[in-house]
């Protein structure tokens, strides 16, 4: 009742925002598109106006649920594997950001320094603008380029 009173005019955040805790390890066990946690993340990052690394199109609701959006794993499934890079990590939310069928397939299992190269050989995008498009996913293009799986994703 306090959060509904909130949301539509009231001024008093409810007792159960006030007294809210989020472990950030908490992230490690988010894996599954069914859990409710790991939705919120996720539009969490489609509300920070996040772009398709080779269109730039705005990843926002519209598009998530109106075109075949997939939900890509920054540091690839078989990339992971291949390195042996713990599965709790690479199979969490914090491995995984929304972008389109199409640059999903365009990708492939490689390491991200070589598909964003791979992206910009293709001169669909310059560097410097694809480095946009990461940080638009809260991803630390630097990190992403360089491979460092433990410093992306910590």
């Amino acid at each position: 009742m306090q959060v509904m009173d909130w949301v539509t005019g009231s001024f008093e955040m409810p007792k159960t925002c006030q007294e809210s805790y989020f472990n950030p390890l908490r992230l490690l066990t988010m894996q599954s598109r069914l859990s409710a946690a790991y939705k919120g993340v996720m539009a969490l990052i489609l509300k920070n106006h996040s772009r398709d690394f080779i269109s730039g199109r705005d990843m926002d609701f519209t598009v998530y649920k109106s075109e075949n959006v997939d939900i890509h794993h920054i540091f690839p499934k078989d990339y992971c594997k291949d390195k042996g890079l713990p599965k709790q990590k690479w199979n969490s939310i914090i491995n995984k950001t929304p972008i389109s069928y199409s640059t999903n397939r365009a990708i492939g299992g490689v390491a991200p320094s070589k598909y964003l190269s791979k992206i910009e050989a293709s001169g669909q995008v310059l560097s410097v603008t694809l480095d946009q498009y990461l940080e638009s996913h809260w991803i630390d293009h630097q990190l992403c380029r360089s491979d460092a799986f433990g410093g992306a994703l910590i």
